[in-house]
């Protein structure tokens, strides 16, 4: 969310089958690091309009309570130049698992690779009115 509309929704697909590293320290076994994961980015309409480069054909079908969900951003981020609002759906309801105010330090790939969507982001920015 920036300046209280939707940036764009980034959907993160996890491939469980490809594992961090594994150790054995002290009879514990440690994962290091993420499982693969693969990034697709939509539009506030669900339009796919950019993935990271290694990300196979994946079909994500837009949520059920997508609606919902965009709903629930704006009122979470009203308060807020920038956040990125996270979501789970666990039996069925709709939980927020985190809300990250410097999403990868402002180095996100998308942003990296898609300049015109940084400045787009940026200028709906306006700071001053979150300053008194």
């Amino acid at each position: 969310m920036v300046d209280g509309e939707i940036g764009f929704i980034q959907v993160i697909v996890w491939d469980w089958a490809e594992k961090g590293k594994i150790q054995r320290v002290n009879d514990e076994f440690i994962i290091e690091g993420h499982s693969k994961h693969y990034r697709l980015h939509f539009d506030k309409e669900w339009n796919l309009y950019w993935k990271d480069n290694d990300t196979p054909a994946i079909e994500i079908s837009k949520p059920a309570n997508f609606e919902y969900l965009k709903q629930i951003s704006k009122k979470v981020a009203e308060d807020f130049p920038v956040v990125r609002v996270d979501f789970n759906e666990i039996n069925g309801e709709v939980k927020i698992s985190e809300l990250t105010f410097t999403p990868a330090s402002g180095y996100l790939e998308i942003l990296k690779q898609r300049p015109d969507i940084d400045v787009a982001l940026g200028e709906k920015l306006r700071i001053e009115d979150y300053f008194e």
